[in-house]
């Protein structure tokens, strides 16, 4: 039944929500299992709700997904032995685990099939890092399991023998699949090859353990610690397929490591004078005393990390004694208050992500203390700074009686924070890293903000790395009295992109100039492009690899395929945008990289039944060309018609591959037919 014409239903999911929320504050009083069994009724129910919802709302779509598949070892013979009331009873408890770990990582319970269940990461808005997002989610699952039995032996549960032989094997999967609706009650999901593997890997990995494909690892090279093992033939694969056991998170890290290829040292190309303008500002900051700001400003791909990178090399040679605090921002917090100014303690403390809580704080007052001049105020300063970063000071003396004030205790915990900084910068010339800044937490920004503003007189440089995107947010960013550099990077040039190539292919004796135009065409100046494509030119054997030296196999080379990483990247930014101006992208990429308004203008998806009248052609193609998607190209041929192009080729041609199979013969049947009307002008 359609939710849309059934007026009950709102109505239900909005009591749903309340049950679970008041269930969720009384768990103390009920109990962790009592909650936890009725918690899992109630949200198989609202799935349910959500899945007919999505059947009748979401269109198909054709694009790049991380499929998780998580089964239970031990169910088996634990139902031989046990009623199935405790059984149902025991599994609705684990899964409710298992489903909040998933869902807290942005992960999307397709469903649950008997002992298993099958998570996506991707739909319905892809997110840059969906690959990372579904390993922490598995690694929160393996951590979730040894609590929840834990927590089971120490209840006077008569089946405790039986839970404690529970574990789960979990699977990961990234590849291109069709999501949509399926069989004849409506069931929406993903299907295609991406899936199998995925499940596959789940049946293949070791119990306890998270196997993932060479796919997924492609995209969190450098984030989690892992073990290669031997390639695994795996049924309806022609060849063996590669995989890894994860065995945890890396230690912090901050620059992003899966750039670059292995065993490959570059030189900078191209950013010559950014890097001279970065280290002319640090010498300013260390002469004058005067605190700084240099914003690098660049999409994706660009290579904000990299001259981030060289800059810190070069920081480390310097004879001065310098403090360098680094901090990345991530879309999955974005929205978590003072997760960015949490990152930076964490960093700079040594607190890692799976430290208990009192681990978490005496590590924070270690630090303060060490760093500190005023070792009598290091205590209250770690107090105040770490409740506002959520370690949980609710029981300090210091905050004895303003708890119940967030605003003095936010604006306490930004004063003692800055002067914590201050105290450093008394020694030796403090710098701060911002990576990822148009993903920061609002209140992260506004700390660094308070900072510039009242303490402008420090030997301070903080260098911001983000996109455009910051300054719609934030137009002031940076704006106060401190010293502001903003360093906007352009794609390089064609000359730079090819000693760009020559420089990464430099155990190759003699690069054919076929090749160096191939990936110099298809990067279009992005260094991340460029270091992509040569990766899939490695893996497709069109690049060997050597111990001294590097040959190329052209008669291999068919056609370059869009890396995977840069698929998840640009799928990213088309699902944000407004659906209607989606679809005007994807029929604008049927025309071609360059195409005209009057055709598009009059594309039409047969399938799609229109229930507002959408915006003006113009005004679609205007948001575009604000989100630097196309440009506008050059004065069309077409008396009314304009011309725009798209931003690059692979971004063409990622949006060309998003569009149905069955829809691709109609729209160039119609754009066939705008040309023709054109022609015949």
């Amino acid at each position: 039944m359609n939710s849309s014409n059934n007026p009950i239903r709102p109505n239900e999911r909005e009591l749903l929500e309340r049950a679970i929320a008041a269930l969720e504050a009384g768990r103390s009083l009920l109990g962790t299992e009592v909650v936890d069994v009725a918690l899992a009724a109630m949200r198989e129910k609202l799935t349910g709700l959500d899945a007919e919802a999505r059947a009748a709302h979401e269109p198909q779509q054709r694009k790049l997904v991380t499929v998780l598949f998580a089964d239970i070892s031990g169910f088996t013979a634990m139902a031989e032995t046990l009623d199935h009331e405790i059984v149902n009873s025991v599994i609705n408890s684990l899964w409710s685990r298992v489903d909040r770990a998933i869902q807290d990582h942005g992960g999307r319970i397709d469903k649950h099939i008997g002992d298993a269940v099958m998570a996506l990461y991707g739909t319905p808005t892809a997110h840059e890092d969906d690959p990372e997002r579904a390993i922490r989610s598995a690694l929160l699952i393996q951590a979730e399991i040894q609590d929840w039995k834990r927590e089971l032996s120490e209840s006077s549960s008569s089946h405790q023998s039986q839970i404690q032989n529970i574990q789960l094997r979990i699977g990961i999967n990234t590849g291109p699949a069709l999501l949509g609706t399926v069989g004849t009650i409506g069931e929406y999901t993903a299907i295609g090859d991406t899936v199998n593997l995925a499940s596959r890997l789940e049946h293949a990995a070791p119990v306890g353990g998270v196997l993932i494909s060479q796919d997924v690892h492609r995209h969190v090279r450098g984030i989690f610690d892992v073990t290669g093992l031997e390639p695994l033939s795996v049924k309806g694969k022609s060849e063996p397929v590669q995989v890894y056991i994860v065995n945890g998170v890396k230690p912090r890290s901050f620059r992003d490591t899966t750039r670059g290829l292995e065993g490959i040292e570059t030189r900078t190309i191209g950013r010559e004078d950014e890097l001279a303008q970065m280290q002319a500002a640090f010498e300013k900051t260390v002469a004058h005393r005067l605190t700084h700001l240099i914003n690098l400003v660049a999409e994706a791909g660009i290579g904000k990390s990299r001259l981030l990178f060289e800059f810190g090399k070069w920081l480390d040679a310097q004879e001065d004694p310098i403090q360098l605090f680094k901090g990345r921002a991530a879309q999955e917090t974005a929205q978590i208050p003072y997760s960015l100014l949490r990152g930076i303690l964490s960093s700079a403390f040594e607190i890692q992500e799976n430290d208990r809580a009192n681990t978490a704080r005496q590590k924070l007052e270690q630090g303060i203390l060490k760093n500190t001049r005023n070792k009598e105020n290091a205590t209250l300063y770690a107090h105040f700074v770490g409740h506002l970063i959520g370690l949980d000071y609710s029981a300090s003396l210091h905050l004895k009686g303003i708890l119940g004030d967030a605003r003095q205790v936010r604006d306490r915990a930004f004063h003692y924070a800055a002067e914590l900084i201050a105290d450093v910068a008394q020694q030796k010339t403090v710098v701060i890293f911002l990576e990822d800044i148009h993903w920061a937490d609002a209140g992260s920004l506004d700390f660094f903000e308070a900072l510039m503003n009242k303490r402008p007189d420090l030997p301070l440089l903080i260098i911001g790395l983000t996109r455009s995107t910051l300054f719609e947010q934030r137009p002031d960013w940076g704006t106060g009295p401190v010293q502001n550099l903003s360093l906007n990077l352009l794609p390089l040039s064609e000359t730079d992109t090819r000693r760009l190539v020559a420089e990464i292919l430099q155990k190759v004796p003699h690069i054919p100039a076929a090749l160096i135009e191939l990936i110099v065409r298809k990067a279009e100046g992005s260094p991340f492009y460029v270091e992509e494509l040569i990766k899939v030119l490695i893996e497709g054997g069109v690049i060997v690899r050597g111990e001294e030296q590097w040959s190329v196999a052209l008669d291999r080379l068919s056609d370059l395929k869009v890396p995977a990483t840069l698929t998840g990247l640009l799928q990213a930014r088309l699902d944000g945008l407004n659906p209607t101006v989606r679809e005007t992208l994807q029929q604008a990429s049927i025309v071609g990289r360059i195409f005209w308004t009057d055709i598009v203008e009059h594309m039409r998806n047969p399938e799609y039944q229109i229930k507002e009248t959408p915006a003006p052609i113009t005004d679609r193609l205007s948001t575009l060309r604000t989100k630097e998607l196309i440009y506008r190209y050059e004065e069309s041929a077409s008396r009314e018609a304009l011309e725009f192009i798209f931003k690059n080729a692979i971004l063409h041609d990622v949006t060309y591959e998003s569009v149905l199979l069955r829809l691709r013969p109609v729209y160039h049947v119609q754009a066939a037919e705008g040309l023709v009307e054109i022609g015949g002008e």
